[in-house]
């Protein structure tokens, strides 16, 4: 983030179209309205999770974050880049047939904005390339810059007066939204009971319907369809992935009460591990095993959170299964919802879900 921002106040000031004087870039108002869009997250989560979410967001930053293989920076490369695409379909697409025409345009309009759209885009299709691990979010900085620039490009290439494929588009986006709540009532009938949510969405739908129908605001129908698609996919999610694994645990660390112990050591996944530790502040402190060395670290600690992979690898007489979190598994979630609300989901879920264990000493060893 702080290379991206380099790159773009270098480029505002030395850029050959129009450079940016420094003192016109401190203008103290501007600033402090970045500084305040920047930290509020963070204080924010501050204020509900204390400082072991700091701890958590440092530790996923800091580490090896430069790849260093051609490939795997190949393959980040690509990746972002059609990402990039992805994110900003359908519109890409009414880019054409005029897109060099029009691209023409827009630059001659404006060079210096342009230059630091093609800039900014460059750079962070770089910056991920070069990442150990390529995380989505890491596009988010110059999605708005591009979606300005490229909302540009289809105003001065006329996209409006496109209908056959403005209408193509909005009933895609829209069928895709009838298709994902036609499957949240099957799961409503079913028992998982989100009608509110449900009820939101039909009546966006509705309005949407009258728009498409009328012919105008097309672009606004799209746009909300493409939108309202997030909120109908939370539908299955809400399902498969809640409550986390976090979630799942509290209460049974509560059920201790004083009992309950100040620290934890965690082998599993990283991310899982940043729910559970926010979900046991400030009470218990969770501590990350290395994993290259995590069996002699272990050693050290009274109290283990272990993914269900690594349970086979400790001695079963030093601990017991004090608690455990189980959350769908992929592979199993055509029969996970075809057998939901029956006798045999809990035997399924059982069977093939994701689980982390609560392991606390043996006392009878």
């Amino acid at each position: 983030a702080a290379a991206l921002g380099g790159i773009g106040i270098l480029y505002l000031i030395f850029n050959p179209w129009k450079k940016t004087a420094l003192k016109t870039l401190v203008h103290i108002p501007s600033l402090l309205v970045s500084l305040i869009v920047a930290l509020f997250w963070f204080v924010a989560m501050w204020i509900m999770h204390g400082p072991t979410y700091l701890e958590s967001f440092l530790g996923d930053q800091v580490g090896i974050r430069v790849a260093s293989k051609a490939l795997l920076v190949i393959k980040h490369g690509l990746t972002a880049l059609g990402l990039l695409i992805v994110m900003f379909i359908p519109w890409i697409s009414f880019t054409f047939p005029n897109f060099k025409s029009t691209l023409s345009k827009s630059w001659k309009e404006n060079p210096q904005f342009a230059g630091f759209a093609l800039l900014w885009g460059l750079a962070i299709l770089g910056m991920g390339a070069l990442t150990s691990k390529f995380y989505e979010r890491y596009l988010l900085p110059v999605a708005p810059v591009l979606a300005v620039y490229l909302g540009w490009i289809l105003i001065k290439g006329e996209f409006e007066i496109r209908k056959r494929g403005l209408t193509a588009a909005a009933l895609i986006f829209y069928s895709l939204n009838v298709v994902l709540v036609l499957a949240g009532v099957y799961l409503g009938i079913k028992g998982h009971f989100i009608w509110f949510r449900l009820a939101f969405i039909l009546v966006v739908l509705f309005y949407l319907a009258k728009l498409i129908r009328s012919g105008n605001k097309l672009p606004k129908a799209i746009a909300y369809s493409y939108l309202l698609i997030f909120l109908s996919y939370t539908l299955f999610t809400s399902l498969i992935s809640f409550p986390h694994q976090g979630q799942q645990l509290k209460p049974a660390l509560q059920e201790m009460y004083d009992m309950a112990p100040k620290v934890i050591a965690f082998r599993g996944n990283e991310h899982v591990g940043s729910k559970i530790r926010i979900s046991l502040y400030p009470k218990t402190q969770l501590i990350n095993l290395d994993r290259a060395n995590w069996k002699m670290q272990m050693k050290d600690y009274n109290y283990l959170i272990l993914e269900d992979l690594y349970l086979d690898s400790i001695d079963s007489n030093q601990f017991q299964v004090y608690s455990e979190t189980i959350n769908w598994s992929s592979k199993a979630i055509p029969d996970l919802i075809q057998t939901l609300g029956t006798n045999e989901f809990d035997s399924i879920l059982s069977e093939t879900g994701k689980k982390y264990y609560f392991l606390i000493p043996n006392n009878n060893q």
